[in-house]
């Protein structure tokens, strides 16, 4: 599992997680976890000891959904199978 916060930093939009291109989805997530990391930013420095990993966990749940959506939205292509772009995303 890829580190997405640490002492004194947090990943946030593409450093934390990267989306396909052809989804559009980074611009949406990035705002996103902008958002959460905001509010995780002002509970650390509030002394809250669970904010970052909260922050984690809200963009990790939100990453394994996009990928749920990824994998079925690809897998309902079946023309070109065997292609090298479609048989990667297969």
């Amino acid at each position: 599992m890829r580190q997405r916060h640490g002492d004194n930093w947090l990943a946030v939009g593409d450093a934390a997680f990267a989306y396909d291109p052809v989804s559009s989805h980074g611009i949406i997530s990035a705002m996103e976890s902008g958002y959460y990391a905001g509010h995780a930013i002002a509970d650390h420095l509030n002394v809250n000891p669970d904010a970052l990993n909260a922050y984690d966990y809200v963009i990790s749940q939100a990453f394994s959904v996009y990928m749920d959506m990824h994998a079925a939205h690809y897998a309902m292509e079946g023309r070109w199978r065997d292609r090298t772009f479609w048989a990667r995303r297969g």
